[in-house]
């Protein structure tokens, strides 16, 4: 009699447990139909509200979309655009950081979120972002070359010229990583290293390839602002072949003592030394920016 009634007992609780399972489950699909309709909603009002140019509404509207599913890529980058256009930063740091979760190997993303770490003034976590391109990207040369375009476009023409020299390590004669390189130089005002690196190129004229390394070239001569015979005692050490900025700075530290403007020529033999500190070429340097330096002033 007792197992009967046993028996008996866990069955009816089988039975309401079975039913409480049954009323959670519908309870939750009614939940998940009721925020999915919602979450329809608001997309269309945040669409409609946007396009009668009521941006603070459609932003709205397309955070309530994005509470109710956090993993919707078209939402996020609808909102995205919306506070990259009205230069909402801090929000767009939520958004981009959200879009990296979901998508982590996503250059654009972490470009962009890197960007804006930057521009709120997070340098470190900007750095750390953006060299996870480096980690997430199959190809290091391809992702040095993202990080070489992002550096420059900050003005961290000192990180970009480090990227460029990273990747043509990797690379050597890849013509359009030298002609970054160039840029970068060029940008951080460092003209003989800008020149040095296109004359990698190849020999004479013939070597600058593209209308970027032409202009380049020019406004490098333009920075350098030299004497007519110093300009064309450069030209000739570049019509060579490859040089280095120590080379040419070697040409311009003579090319300048000779002309009679001893003063002029002492920063190119201090590089020279500085660069090649252990060379004959780099002691004959020292000892001449330290001679010119005690002259007198006209």
């Amino acid at each position: 009699m007792r197992l009967c009634r046993s028996i008996l007992v866990a069955l009816l609780v089988a039975h309401a447990l079975a039913r409480g399972a049954e009323a959670v489950a519908d309870l939750e699909s009614k939940l998940d139909a009721a925020l999915a309709e919602r979450w329809r909603r608001a997309v269309s009002l945040a669409e409609l509200y946007e396009a009668s140019g009521d941006w603070q509404r459609a932003v709205h509207h397309y955070e309530m979309a994005r509470r109710i599913r956090d993993d919707d890529t078209h939402v996020l980058t609808q909102l995205a655009r919306i506070y990259g256009e009205h230069d909402a930063r801090e929000s767009l740091l939520s958004v981009y950081t959200a879009l990296t979760r979901l998508q982590p190997t996503s250059i654009a993303w972490l470009r962009e979120l890197g960007s804006t770490h930057f521009r709120l003034g997070h340098r470190d976590e900007a750095e750390a972002v953006w060299q996870k391109i480096v980690e997430v990207q199959p190809s290091k040369t391809y992702a040095l070359r993202h990080l070489v375009d992002i550096y420059s476009s900050h003005k961290l023409f000192g990180k970009a010229v480090a990227a460029c020299q990273q990747a043509l390590a990797l690379s050597p004669n890849d013509e359009d990583l030298l002609q970054r390189l160039a840029e970068a130089h060029h940008s951080s005002g460092d003209q003989l290293a800008a020149l040095a690196a296109i004359s990698q190129f190849g020999i004479g004229r013939s070597s600058f390839r593209s209308h970027r390394a032409l202009r380049l070239r020019h406004n490098a001569f333009i920075e350098l602002a030299l004497p007519i015979a110093a300009r064309v005692d450069l030209e000739t050490q570049l019509a060579k072949g490859p040089c280095s900025a120590a080379d040419l700075a070697w040409t311009l530290a003579r090319s300048l003592e000779k002309a009679g403007e001893p003063r002029s020529a002492v920063p190119f033999y201090r590089r020279v030394a500085t660069e090649e500190p252990a060379t004959p070429r780099g002691k004959a340097a020292a000892e001449a920016a330290v001679r010119l330096g005690r002259q007198p002033k006209d």
